[in-house]
């Protein structure tokens, strides 16, 4: 997000916290829709190992609702995931953004 900072409190702390605690703090940062966490939800489905985690950052992603991301949820949908968690998740938020 051009001009907008991820707030510094978002960085190596919550990535070095064991994948439950990743995935319950993603939750609760969705949960406030703040438009400047897109990138690090963005980042986080990109690289976290943990897939609980990758589609807890997709639907964090659709809270906070940015249209200019519908390229990266629709590639989410063709993630291979342990139940399919990131499909699931990833056609969720794409049919909350594109209402």
């Amino acid at each position: 997000m051009p001009g907008r900072k991820e707030p510094s409190w978002t960085s190596k702390g919550l990535r070095r916290a064991r994948s439950s605690v990743r995935a319950a703090a993603i939750q609760a940062l969705g949960a406030l829709k703040d438009k400047r966490l897109a990138a690090f939800f963005k980042d986080l489905f990109r690289k976290d190992k943990s897939n609980h985690v990758r589609a807890e950052a997709l639907r964090a992603l659709g809270l906070v609702g940015v249209a200019s991301l519908i390229p990266l949820l629709r590639e989410a949908t063709s993630v291979l995931s342990h139940q399919n968690l990131s499909r699931c998740a990833a056609e969720k938020v794409l049919k909350q953004i594109e209402k």
